[in-house]
């Protein structure tokens, strides 16, 4: 899915959760006037 969010600069900590995968925790860095392009593995629950 393609998100776009209007963010100030800086260190965002990002929890994923969906029903039957495990949770993803991660921290991503967004800076001024730049685009970025995130993928974050979704794993089964057992």
């Amino acid at each position: 899915p393609y998100a776009e969010a209007n963010l100030s600069p800086g260190i965002y900590s990002l929890r994923i959760v969906k029903e039957g995968y495990l949770e993803y925790s991660t921290e991503i860095e967004v800076f001024k006037g730049k685009t970025s392009e995130y993928s974050f593995p979704l794993l089964k629950l057992p």
